[in-house]
């Protein structure tokens, strides 16, 4: 039998920064990655994996906000051989920002 390891992971935190001339920026988000591991091909281990994370940041200075949400996937295969590790990722970003319309960068 090939030895395989499974792996979970879950946060969760938050923060603010104090506040300034401009208003006071909070951020609050999770999410998670779960993997598998195994050497499928004799070669060295592969593991495959996927992540998710949501943020929810709020800038009170303006009312602006965005929701972003991270998804992604990947793979690492080792060769024991070389001492080498190739890594395929792919990462999907999508934004929400709310009040955009109110922020001004040209003063």
């Amino acid at each position: 039998m090939v030895p395989r390891r499974l792996d979970a992971q879950l946060s969760i935190f938050g923060f603010a920064l104090p506040p300034s001339a401009l208003g006071e920026l909070r951020l609050t988000g999770y999410g998670g990655q779960g993997g598998i591991e195994k050497n499928w091909f004799g070669v060295g281990n592969t593991t495959l994996y996927g992540e998710w994370q949501r943020f929810d940041g709020k800038f009170d200075g303006d009312g602006l906000g965005a929701k972003p949400v991270i998804m992604g996937v990947g793979a690492i295969q080792s060769f024991d051989a070389a001492a080498m590790d190739v890594y395929v990722t792919y990462r999907q970003l999508d934004l929400d920002v709310t009040n955009a319309d109110k922020v001004n960068i040209f003063g």
